[in-house]
C-alpha cells in the first residue's frame, strides 16, 4: 500500500507542476507550523502552497516511516 500512496503523492506533485501550481521557492511552512503560526491550510498563503510545502512532505514522511494516521480530513478541506 505504501508504494501506491507514494505514487499518488508523486502524481499530485507532477500535476501541480504541470498546471503551474508548484513554486520554486515556497515559504517554510514547516517552521511556521512548528511555531504554532500555521494551524491549518487556511493559515497558509494558498491551498496550493500548503499542499506543496506542508502536506506532501508530511505525507511522504508518514508513508516512509509507516506512521499514517487512522483517518484524515484532507478531502473535506480540499
Amino acid at each position: 500500500m505504501s508504494s501506491a500512496l507514494s505514487q499518488k503523492l508523486d502524481e499530485i506533485e507532477t500535476e501541480m507542476k504541470r498546471i503551474g501550481y508548484w513554486s520554486a521557492n515556497p515559504p517554510d511552512l514547516q517552521a511556521q507550523a512548528a511555531r504554532g503560526e500555521l494551524r491549518s491550510y487556511l493559515d497558509a498563503p494558498s491551498f496550493e502552497v500548503w499542499l506543496q510545502a506542508l502536506f506532501l512532505p508530511n505525507a511522504r514522511h508518514s508513508v516512509q516511516t509507516d506512521t499514517l494516521p487512522s483517518d484524515s480530513q484532507v478531502g473535506l478541506m480540499a
